[in-house]
């Protein structure tokens, strides 16, 4: 049955002033409460309500008749009231409306009797039969006390229907009741129209989430994949993306449909894993990856993985563990989150920055696209994607401006890339050729060697030149910025300098993979002096 035809039903019953008793039985946590006060309070507020008093009673725990009949009339209040909990005025009207009716005289004579050791519980006896002509909703039958049997609880039902006119109202989870054949015995007997409330995820989403609410349809979606219907877990989770969401302002909106759909499978899994074993749960979830490997993993693990597949979430990252925190404790660490959700973000437009540029280098090599667009568009895709280009792509990109006959762009290109990474602290010394043989645009070399060299936070040419003379290895960018030092700057270090770093520099300079520039300065200093050309020559350094 639709969530509508039930909205209906619900509506014609509260309508109708007809003594009559109605059960509706669901799962825990479908809504069933929420969606009888939805209905109720329509009703109250469109005046269609048939009855002037409404009584509501949970049976959680209730042992005794006595405490639910006492319970009935604590919490009667009228019906204009309906969608505010009982309260001492109202306890007191309903007392005084009582003792009008009695009659103060008669009060006070039953509480004066001598054979009365305990004249309270009459009056709780009496204040039971003031419960009249009224609406009545008895919610968690299944969670009764042991002692309180369902039989006796319908006999109630049917009395409050038979003698007392009043409209009955029964919420319950009918697989849930311990006493179930005495339930079902004399339901026929007492019960006159009966509904299965079982809402689909969508209409769960409907009753719970404002319209206006931006991520509904992504909620929506997760839902129906999770087959969630438990709409107190549905209402944890809008919580907890609502409060999450007001400290995203300036992310991407990837990030927000991200915070949508983990906290929504993370709260799934805490509260209904336990009960439901096709949802996994939270240790499952707790693991960075959920390919699996092997072929004999257990039926539950592939069944959670399939769900997962289905459900688009491949993996947890930094932001998955911190939503995680909070859907643990229900609590934000604002610090926390607000850094990791920002890094997150920074990581997701990178990547977007990267996959731009990717599908521009496609499309120049897959199609006949109209030159100046092109041009247009990879400029500025490439300059969006600087801070994470290696200096290969930059070098192949600015190849292909010059190839455009586009060498202020080229240049302007360089200029960003220079200034971006500098500003970043990723910027190096660059080689002749990368790691694949292809060759680095001379421009771009020189440009990032004279702001390097110009920086503060770089290390000077005499102390590099000596670290890479104690060193036991030269490492690639040390290799990089060899191949930028000038002859003068070599020529400058050998003439000032001694000792075993200076023999050792100065030895791998005249070998085989020595610097060019290093070698014409040593040439040169060969050139000062016969005893200078002798030792070199003694070195190695050929005329």
């Amino acid at each position: 049955m639709s969530l509508q035809i039930i909205q209906q039903h619900i509506s014609e019953f509260l309508s109708s002033s007809e003594p009559e008793v109605l059960a509706i039985s669901g799962a825990w946590g479908v809504g069933k409460t929420f969606a009888w006060n939805h209905e109720l309070v329509n009703a109250r507020n469109d005046k269609t309500l048939a009855f002037d008093k409404y009584s509501y009673v949970s049976l959680f725990g209730v042992n005794s008749l006595e405490v639910l009949k006492v319970t009935l009339f604590e919490n009667l209040i009228d019906s204009s009231l309906i969608g505010s909990d009982p309260s001492l005025k109202s306890l007191k009207d309903n007392t005084v409306s009582m003792s009008k009716s009695l009659g103060q005289k008669s009060l006070k004579q039953i509480k004066n009797l001598p054979f009365i050791k305990n004249a309270s519980s009459v009056l709780d006896a009496m204040s039971y039969m003031y419960v009249s002509n009224s609406l009545i909703c008895i919610d968690d039958l299944e969670r009764k006390g042991n002692a309180l049997s369902s039989k006796d609880i319908l006999g109630i039902v049917s009395q409050l229907k038979e003698q007392k006119k009043c409209k009955v109202v029964l919420l319950l989870n009918e697989a849930s009741i311990s006493d179930s054949p005495d339930y079902k015995e004399f339901k026929e007997k007492v019960i006159d129209k009966e509904i299965t409330f079982s809402p689909t995820p969508s209409e769960c989403i409907d009753l719970i989430i404002p319209d206006n609410f931006a991520l509904i349809e992504a909620i929506r979606e997760c839902a129906e994949t999770l087959n969630l219907t438990n709409m107190r877990v549905i209402s944890k989770a809008y919580t907890l993306i609502s409060k999450c969401l007001q400290h995203c302002d300036g992310l991407d909106p990837a990030i927000h449909r991200q915070i949508c759909h983990t906290i929504t499978l993370f709260t799934t899994s805490y509260y209904c894993s336990s009960s439901n074993k096709d949802i996994p749960p939270i240790d499952f979830l707790k693991t960075n990856s959920f390919v699996s490997l092997s072929t004999k993993e257990p039926d539950d693990h592939k069944r959670w993985r399939g769900l997962l597949v289905a459900y688009h979430f491949g993996h947890v990252d930094d932001l998955d563990k911190v939503l995680l925190q909070i859907v643990e404790s229900g609590f934000i660490d604002v610090e926390s989150f607000e850094t990791t959700a920002a890094e997150t973000n920074k990581k997701l437009i990178e990547s977007i920055q990267e996959n731009a540029f990717s599908e521009i280098w496609q499309e120049f090599h897959n199609s006949f696209c109209e030159e100046k667009d092109f041009v247009e568009r990879f400029m500025q895709i490439a300059t969006n994607a600087v801070s994470t280009m290696n200096a290969s792509n930059l070098s192949s990109s600015v190849r292909l401006l010059r190839e455009l006959e586009q060498k202020s762009k080229a240049s302007e290109l360089i200029k960003a890339f220079v200034s971006t990474n500098l500003k970043k602290g990723r910027l190096k010394y660059l080689d002749k050729h990368d790691d694949f043989g292809h060759e680095i645009d001379d421009e771009l070399i020189e440009s990032v060697a004279v702001v390097l060299n110009n920086s503060p936070q770089v290390e000077p040419t005499r102390e590099f030149l000596i670290r890479v003379g104690t060193s036991y290895d030269i490492s690639e960018e040390d290799k990089a910025r060899m191949s930028q030092i000038t002859v003068s700057d070599f020529q400058q270090f050998f003439k000032e300098e001694s000792g075993k770093p200076w023999r050792k520099l100065l030895k791998l300079s005249i070998g085989p993979q020595g610097e060019e520039n290093a070698k014409l300065a040593l040439a040169k200093i060969a050139q000062e002096s016969t005893l200078n050309k002798v030792r070199l020559a003694r070195l190695g350094l050929e005329a």
